[in-house]
């Protein structure tokens, strides 16, 4: 009887010491997004064209959703891309409830619940006018001041404007800027010339616009963000940089960037 006792309080302080460690397991696992090859890693985004937009049917398109896709089916990881406001994008990653989003800039706040990719793609300002407008003076931002300019109302970029001194007709809308451009309404539209080559294209205009950077205004970096509640995000990460890199090699990023221009 004294050996079953014994062997019965043995077992049971086993018992006690395994629970204890699922249980610190458990408390460990808490607030992280689980990934495995069966699970697609939910990427958010908000409508950004031609760098991620959904078309009518809810695809994802863009160069930065189908550089994204392509790296990760190259390194066998599926994604999944959802479509939301980017507020609830920031807040749904500081919950720990998506893999990570895009495109985002960099913001020191933002390591708090970030990862940054290697860069993933770039927006150059610049000013779009007609082509038999004369710009050969233009260079800086300075050089916009005897020009109508247009830009989208709410637009960071438009303190470089204010900061020149350059009034601008606020445009209320993306979808307004070509219009008011081909009726002459401004001259000159102040824009990324990612979004305007790819916008003028979708309008037919790509032929009859130049495009010119502002060539004191630095070009801003746009990273896949990964969430830093992923688990293994700076493994995933450390892959998904890899490939990108042999992407932008091959031309395999170059020809897919080639789409939206």
């Amino acid at each position: 009887m004294k050996l079953i006792s014994g062997f019965s309080m043995k077992m049971s302080r086993i018992t006690r010491l395994i629970f204890c460690k699922l249980l610190c397991v458990s408390v460990l696992s808490l607030g992280l997004v689980s990934y495995s090859k069966a699970d697609p890693l939910v990427l958010l985004a908000d409508h950004f064209p031609p760098y991620e937009f959904a078309n009518p049917m809810g695809k994802a398109l863009g160069f930065d959703v189908e550089v994204i896709d392509q790296v990760f089916k190259a390194i066998n990881v599926d994604v999944q891309f959802k479509f939301v406001p980017w507020n609830r994008v920031i807040n749904t990653v500081k919950k720990g409830d998506a893999a990570g989003y895009f495109s985002c800039a960099y913001k020191a706040e933002r390591e708090a619940y970030s990862y940054y990719s290697d860069v993933l793609s770039t927006a150059t300002q610049g000013i779009i006018v007609k082509r038999s407008y004369d710009v050969s003076g233009v260079r800086y931002v300075s050089d916009l001041k005897d020009i109508r300019i247009g830009s989208v109302e709410g637009y960071a970029a438009n303190k470089y404007l204010d900061e020149a001194g350059i009034k601008f007709e606020k445009v209320g809308h993306i979808s307004n800027a070509f219009p008011m451009l081909s009726r002459d309404r401004i001259d000159g539209l102040f824009l990324s010339l990612e979004a305007a080559m790819y916008l003028a294209s979708e309008a037919g205009l790509s032929d009859q616009l130049a495009y010119i950077p502002m060539q004191d205004i630095p070009v801003r970096k746009y990273y896949l963000c990964f969430s830093n509640q992923l688990e293994n995000y700076k493994e995933i990460a450390a892959r998904f940089n890899q490939k990108l890199a042999e992407f932008r090699e091959d031309g395999t990023y170059e020809m897919i960037h080639d789409r939206y221009r």
